[in-house]
Formats: structure tokens, C-alpha cells, sequence
């Protein structure tokens, strides 16, 4: 076998979940597939959940690109600065369920997609923001991804693990 090898992400990954057999698919350790397939689908704009099975491991798809969710999360996970409003009697914002339930969604999606965002509810001055919330994402580092990895590793397993 060839020292690198190319795999077929996008086979993989256009299925709502795959079995990759350990000496059939990937020669590597479990661990290093685990990370290689998270960090393929990031690369991807896909959130998958790899199961570890020892020698197996179960890809699920949890979101496709291109419209498959109901916030545009990689636009807002740009990195860019920006002000987020609710809509209101009718007109269509950014979105339109409570303000107050909207960062536990956003950050969950965040971390899907390995990033780290920063949410206010106040205005340069201050100022508690009526219906908006302003909001800044960027990349985990190498050390909040290992983190995250361990995280979900830890629910998986029905623990959570303190990571800090």
C-alpha cells in the first residue's frame, strides 16, 4: 500500500451513514480515521458522527451542505462581525425564534463545525439589545478541537468529561 493514500470522502459522505472496516478501508489506527474523517468533513462543511464499533466505525451524515439546515451557519461562522435580528411583525430577519434561545443553537452548531463563537446580548454602549444579539465566530485551536473531541467521546460513552 501506498504510503498516502486518497480516500473517497465524497462516497462516504454522500451516504447518510457508512461502515469503514478497519484493513478493508483504512489500515490506520481507529483514533487517527476517527480524526482524519471529522477533519474531512469539516474541511467539507459536513457535521458527521463517527462511531468508534473497535474494528469498525460508523459514519453519520448529521448535515449536508447546500440548504440542508434552517440557519446559514457556515456564512455566519465566516469570522466576520455580525448583528443578528429576529424577525418581527412579519418581516424576515435572521431569525425567528426567541432571542434567548438562539445562542445555545448557534453554538451548538459552532462546535459541529469546530468553531468557537462569541455571543452578546449588549450594543457597544452597553446596552441590552432588544431583539438581536451581535456575534463573532473562529477555528477551534489544535488544543479546543483535541477538547471537543474528548467531549463527545465522553457523551458517547454516557460521561461527560471535564475538559477545562
Amino acid at each position: 500500500m501506498a504510503a498516502h493514500r486518497k480516500y473517497p470522502w465524497e462516497e462516504w459522505f454522500g451516504r447518510p451513514s457508512t461502515v469503514l472496516v478497519r484493513g478493508v478501508h483504512y489500515r490506520c489506527s481507529q483514533s487517527t480515521m476517527v480524526q482524519m474523517i471529522r477533519n474531512n468533513a469539516s474541511a467539507r462543511g459536513l457535521c458527521v458522527q463517527p462511531t468508534d464499533r473497535g474494528t469498525e466505525i460508523l459514519i453519520d451524515v448529521r448535515r449536508a451542505g447546500g440548504g440542508g439546515t434552517k440557519y446559514p451557519w457556515d456564512e455566519w461562522f465566516s469570522g466576520d462581525l455580525l448583528l443578528l435580528e429576529k424577525s418581527t411583525d412579519g418581516e424576515k430577519k435572521d431569525f425567528d425564534v426567541d432571542v434567548d434561545s438562539m445562542p445555545p443553537k448557534i453554538k451548538r452548531a459552532a462546535r459541529c463545525r469546530y468553531k468557537i463563537v462569541q455571543i452578546s446580548r449588549l450594543d457597544p454602549d452597553g446596552n441590552k439589545l432588544a431583539d438581536s444579539l451581535i456575534m463573532k465566530a473562529r477555528d477551534m485551536t489544535t488544543e479546543e478541537r483535541v477538547a471537543e473531541d474528548r467531549r463527545r467521546a465522553g457523551q458517547k460513552k454516557g460521561t461527560q468529561l471535564d475538559v477545562t
